[in-house]
C-alpha cells in the first residue's frame, strides 16, 4: 500500500516494526541466524534495520537506514561466534526515520550494557518524556524506546531483574522487547498483548521473533507464544519465566491478522491465512452486489479475496499482478510520482478483467489516494465495473500502540460515507466489513483491540496537554521537510540555493552599457480551483513563473530570479511538492534561478485543501531597449503572434462555469500549462527590430496589444490564425458570442510582438530558421 512520510498518503495502516532475539547455548554465528530472522520479518518494516550482539564481554552492534538484504548482508561471509544477540527491522511511527532511531539501542549505563529491540508505542510516553527532561535527562533518539532505558538506569533497586520489573510497571501501552543484558538474552511482553512475540526451542537454541514465519526457518520443535505479561529469560542454564505483573485483559491488535502479519504465520492462536479467507467469507454475506468475477488486491488482499470467492461461488482470478522489485510507493515525492509508482508495482491482466463486473477485495482504506489510482488502473484496462470491498471495517481513530494511522481528519471514512468514498475514488460501489462481523470471525472478539474502528481504547492514553503551534493547525516540523525538498529540487535552476531570508542573483553588468532592473508580479487565479477539482497540481507550478516572466519578456527584459509566495490552510505535502516541481520546471525553461520563497500556514484563513499562490519576477534589460518603443510605432506595423499551450491562466472562472464537471477531458486539456516564451523572445529581440511585446493574460487579446501602443492607434486583427478546439467547446458550452470570447480569452495566441513592416522579411527568415512559431494575425491603424 502506499504512505507517505510527511503528509502519509495511505490506503492500509502502516507496518511498524519487528524483532527477534537468539540464544545459543554453544557460541554460533549469531549475526548470520538474526539476518534470516529479520529478512522474515521484512513485511513489518523496510526504513531500517540492525543487530547487536554479545562478543568478547561487549555488545557489538551494527544498523543503518535500508532494508534487511542491503544493510546486513555482509555478515552472510563474515563469522562472528556469539551466544546472544537480537535484531530489529524498523518503520517509524513514534519518532522519524532517521539513522539515530533505528534499532537495537545499545547504551552502557550503571546497570551495566544493554542492548534493546521493541515493536510498539508507549501510550503514557509524553507524560514519561516530561518527567525525565524535568530530571535532567539528555535524549538522542525520538523514539520512546529510549524512555525505557532512561527509566532503568533511574531506577534504585538492587539488581537489574528488579529494575527491570520496576520499570515495566510503569510504562503502558504496546512492548513486546527483546534484550540482550551480559551473557542472558531477556524477552518480555505487555500486560495486554498488543503486539505479537513468540518463542521456538530446538537443540540448545532459543529464538523470539514477532511471528512465526521467522521460527520457521530454523526448523524449531517447541514453539508458543510469549503470554501476556510474561518475562522469558534464555541463558546457559536454559530459559526461565515468570510474570511480572498480573494481566487483566488481552488486546490483541487486530489489524495483525488483516493485514500486518505474513498469511503463513500463526498468531493470537490462529492460522492468518485462514482467518483472512475467513473474513472474506464474512464480507460476501452483507454484500448485495457481488460482481462477476473477484480479484484481490495483491498481496494483502489476497486471501480475503478468495474466501470471498468460497463463499460467492464466484470465480477468482489474478486481475492485477504484483511487481515484489519497485520498492514502496510512499516514498515517492509527488503525486503524479506515486501514480507511476502504482503503476509500476500493480499490473492489470487485460484478458481477465475487460468488459466484466470486478469485486476487488483490499484489507483497508485509510485515505482513498491508492485506490483511486488503482480503480482509474482497471477502467482503463476495460474493467466494465469497479467494487471495492474491504476486509476490515471503516477506519474512524487514531493508534496509539504501534500502528501509523494518521489524525482522524485526514481517514477518508471520517469525511465521507461509503457511497461517497466511491464517488471520490471513481468506483461504483465500496463496501467495508461491519465490525460486528469482524468480531465473529474471531472466537473470542473480548480478547482483541478495535480501537481503530470504534474508539474505545484498552489502555486509557494519557494525550499531551500543552499547546503547540502545531495544535492550531501550524505543522513547522513539516514546513521545514518541504523547504529542504524545495533545497534538493532547486539545484536544476540557474541558481544553486534557495535564499533564507534575503537572496540574489549574479549578473555580468559588463554587457550591459545602461542597465535597468525590471520587475512584475502575478498570480495564478480561479485555475488553482480547477487544480483541486482534478487533483493534479503540477502546472500551476509552471503557470506561476510563467505569469511573471512573460510580462519581464513583453517588458525587453532578461529573466534572473524568481520568487514564489505559497499560502494554504494546511501543508500538506503531495500538493504543494508537485507545484514546487513545477516551479522549478518553469524556473528551468524560463533560465532563470529560483531564489527564494515563502509558505505560509493560515488555518484561520484558509479551509482545508485551500491554496492561494503569487510570484514575484525580476528581470534585467538594456535602459535604451526597453518595450515598448511607443516613438517609433506607427500605423501599418505588423502584429505577430505566437501560439499559446491552451487557454492559459486566462478566464478560468467562464471556462469552468460552461464546462460541466463530468467532462473530465475538456476540464484536464484547461490545464495545459502557460508557456514560457524565453527562448522565442531572446533571439527575437537581439534583432533590435521588436518595437513592442505583449503578454495575452487577463482582459481577452486585443485590450493586451492595445495596451502597448500609442494612443491613435488600433488592433486589426485579420483572424486567419488556428483557433485551438478548447475555444469552440467553450463558445458552443457557454453560447458565448464572439466579442465575449476575445475580451476573455486569448484565443490560442499566448504573445505578441510589433514590428515595422520593412523589418517583417528579416524577422520571418529568423523566426523560421530557429523553429520560432510566428503568425502573422494583423497590423496597427489610426483610429
Amino acid at each position: 500500500m502506499e504512505h507517505d512520510n510527511n503528509a502519509v498518503i495511505a490506503d492500509s495502516p502502516a507496518h511498524y516494526c519487528g524483532i527477534a532475539g537468539i540464544y545459543s547455548k554453544e557460541k554460533i554465528n549469531i549475526p548470520e541466524k538474526l539476518f534470516y530472522a529479520l529478512y522474515s520479518l521484512q513485511h513489518r518494516g523496510q526504513e531500517s534495520c540492525g543487530i547487536a550482539y554479545r562478543r568478547h564481554e561487549r555488545i557489538t552492534a551494527y544498523k543503518d537506514l535500508g532494508m534487511v538484504f542491503a544493510v546486513l548482508s555482509h555478515y552472510l561471509k563474515e563469522t562472528h561466534p556469539s551466544n546472544a544477540g537480537i535484531g530489529h527491522v524498523r518503520y517509524s511511527t513514534h519518532g522519524g526515520n532517521k539513522l539515530e532511531n533505528a534499532q537495537p539501542i545499545v547504551v552502557s549505563c550503571n546497570k551495566g550494557e544493554i542492548a534493546l529491540a521493541h515493536n510498539g508505542n508507549l501510550s503514557n510516553s509524553e507524560e514519561l518524556q516530561k518527567k525525565l527532561f524535568s530530571e535532567g535527562s539528555i535524549f538522542q533518539t525520538s523514539t520512546d524506546t529510549e524512555l525505557i532505558l532512561h527509566l532503568l538506569a533511574r531506577s534504585q533497586k538492587d539488581n537489574f531483574p528488579d529494575s527491570l520489573i520496576e520499570v515495566l510497571n510503569m510504562v503502558k501501552g504496546a512492548f513486546s522487547i527483546v534484550m540482550v543484558y551480559n551473557d542472558k538474552l531477556i524477552a518480555l511482553r505487555d500486560p495486554y498483548g498488543f503486539r505479537p512475540l513468540v518463542m521456538g526451542k530446538s537443540d540448545g537454541i532459543t529464538v523470539f521473533a514477532s511471528e512465526t514465519c521467522a521460527l520457521d526457518i530454523y526448523g524449531l520443535k517447541e514453539v508458543r507464544e510469549v503470554q501476556p505479561g510474561e518475562l522469558i529469560i534464555a541463558d546457559e542454564t536454559g530459559t526461565s519465566s515468570f510474570f511480572y505483573t498480573k494481566s487483566n485483559r488481552r488486546a490483541h491488535c487486530i489489524f495483525e491478522l488483516i493485514y500486518f502479519a505474513r498469511p503463513d504465520s500463526n498468531l493470537f492462536g490462529y492460522s492468518v491465512h485462514e482467518i483472512r479467507k475467513k473474513m472474506g467469507e464474512c464480507l460476501f454475506t452483507i454484500d448485495n452486489n457481488p460482481g462477476d468475477i473477484v480479484i484481490p488486491v495483491p498481496d494483502s488482499g489476497n486471501s480475503a479475496a478468495q474466501g470471498y470467492a468460497i463463499a460467492s461461488k464466484l470465480p477468482y482470478e489474478q486481475g492485477l499482478t504484483r511487481n515484489h522489485y519497485t520498492g514502496r510507493t510512499f516514498i515517492q515525492p509527488t503525486k503524479s510520482m506515486r501514480e507511476f509508482g502504482v503503476k509500476m508495482k500493480l499490473h492489470p491482466v487485460r484478458e481477465a478483467i475487460k468488459d466484466k463486473k470486478l469485486t476487488v477485495v483490499d484489507d483497508s482504506l485509510v485515505r482513498g489516494t491508492t485506490s483511486k489510482t488503482l480503480v482509474k488502473l482497471l477502467r482503463d484496462a476495460g474493467a466494465g465495473e469497479v467494487h471495492l470491498r474491504l476486509s476490515s471495517p471503516e477506519i474512524k481513530f487514531p493508534c496509539y500502540f504501534g500502528i501509523d494511522i494518521p489524525t482522524r481528519e485526514e481517514l477518508i471514512s471520517n469525511r465521507l460515507s461509503p457511497e461517497g468514498i466511491a464517488e471520490e475514488i471513481g468506483a461504483d460501489s465500496v463496501n467495508f466489513l461491519p465490525l460486528s462481523q469482524l468480531k465473529k470471525c474471531v472466537n473470542n472478539p473480548e480478547d482483541f483491540c478495535f480501537a481503530c474502528f470504534s474508539g474505545y481504547y484498552p489502555v486509557k492514553v494519557v494525550k499531551r496537554t500543552s499547546t503547540t503551534y502545531k495544535d492550531s493547525g501550524v505543522d513547522i516540523e513539516k514546513a521545514d521537510k518541504f523547504v529542504q525538498f524545495i533545497k534538493n529540487i532547486n539545484s536544476k535552476t540557474i541558481g544553486k540555493e534557495i535564499g533564507a531570508f534575503s537572496s540574489g542573483f549574479d549578473v555580468d553588468f559588463k554587457k550591459y552599457k545602461n542597465p535597468v532592473i525590471l520587475a512584475t508580479t502575478d498570480g495564478v487565479g480561479t485555475k488553482i480551483l480547477l487544480a483541486g477539482e482534478l487533483n493534479n497540481y503540477r502546472t500551476i507550478g509552471i503557470d506561476l513563473v510563467a505569469m511573471s516572466v512573460n510580462d519581464l519578456l513583453a517588458s525587453g527584459a532578461e529573466p534572473c530570479s524568481f520568487y514564489d509566495y505559497i499560502a494554504c490552510g494546511r501543508l500538506s505535502q503531495g500538493q504543494l511538492k508537485d507545484i514546487m516541481l513545477g516551479i522549478v520546471e518553469g524556473c528551468e525553461t524560463a533560465c532563470c534561478t529560483l531564489s527564494g520563497g515563502e509558505t505560509a500556514e493560515l488555518p484561520d484563513m484558509y479551509g482545508e485543501g485551500d491554496i492561494d499562490l503569487a510570484g514575484f519576477a525580476v528581470g534585467i534589460a538594456e535602459k535604451n531597449a526597453k518595450l515598448p518603443h511607443m516613438d517609433r510605432i506607427k500605423s501599418g506595423c505588423i502584429i505577430l503572434g505566437m501560439p499559446s499551450n491552451g487557454i492559459h491562466s486566462n478566464g478560468f472562472s467562464l471556462a469552468r462555469k460552461v464546462i460541466p464537471k463530468t467532462q473530465k477531458d475538456k476540464l484536464q486539456t484547461l490545464l495545459k500549462p502557460t508557456k514560457i516564451y524565453s527562448r522565442e523572445m531572446s533571439m527575437l529581440l537581439k534583432t533590435g527590430c521588436i518595437l513592442s511585446a505583449a503578454h495575452i493574460t487577463g482582459g481577452g487579446l486585443k485590450s493586451n496589444i492595445e495596451r502597448v501602443i500609442p494612443e491613435g492607434l488600433k488592433a486589426v486583427l485579420n483572424y486567419n490564425w488556428k483557433i485551438p478546439e478548447i475555444f469552440d467547446t467553450i463558445q458552443s458550452l457557454g453560447k458565448i458570442d464572439n466579442e465575449e470570447m476575445f475580451k476573455v480569452f486569448n484565443m490560442g495566441i499566448g504573445m505578441v510582438v510589433i514590428v515595422h513592416h520593412n523589418d517583417i522579411s528579416l524577422i520571418t527568415e529568423l523566426a523560421e530558421n530557429n523553429n520560432i512559431d510566428l503568425i502573422r494575425i494583423g497590423q496597427l491603424e489610426n483610429g
